[in-house]
């Protein structure tokens, strides 16, 4: 944990300092013979960065409430990162048309490919949940996953 504390704090420290040092050095000048209102045309990112290994789905049938709780988050962000591939390679597809017929077929498989892992952990996820929610019910419980530990009926 304070290794991973560590690496969020120079993360935010190297950040801060980029900023700074663009802030100093101004905005830049537009070169000679080039007007503001010429549009230049879109750029594709140079790699599509796949997310790395999803993570682990909490067992509903012994989970408790944090774990619930923490796994979602955990889910969730590994939900939008696929978003943000998915969202990469379609935008790579559409911006190097002159690319290989077959490379953009890869890359649109590639995109709906982690739209469906995205939806099959989704689908994972809430099935735990269910389990989780009747197993607390029975036990006099009301889970409360967006916050709370939960209340009596």
């Amino acid at each position: 944990m304070k290794l991973l504390k560590a690496a969020i704090i120079l993360v935010v420290l190297s950040a801060m300092l980029v900023i700074a040092v663009l802030a100093a050095l101004g905005p830049i000048p537009e070169p000679a013979g080039v007007s503001a209102s010429v549009a230049l045309p879109p750029v594709a990112p140079a790699e599509c960065l796949q997310p790395g290994p999803a993570p682990t789905l909490p067992n509903g049938g012994i989970a408790d409430l944090a774990d619930m709780q923490l796994q979602r988050r955990a889910l969730q962000a590994f939900i939008d990162a696929l978003a943000d591939y998915r969202h990469c390679l379609r935008q790579k597809r559409e911006t190097m048309l002159d690319a290989d017929p077959t490379q953009q077929l890869d890359w649109l498989n590639q995109a709906d490919h982690a739209s469906r892992d995205a939806d099959a952990l989704r689908a994972a996820f809430e099935r735990q949940n269910r389990i989780f929610s009747e197993r607390t019910r029975s036990q006099g419980a009301v889970p409360n996953l967006a916050g709370g530990r939960g209340v009596r009926d």
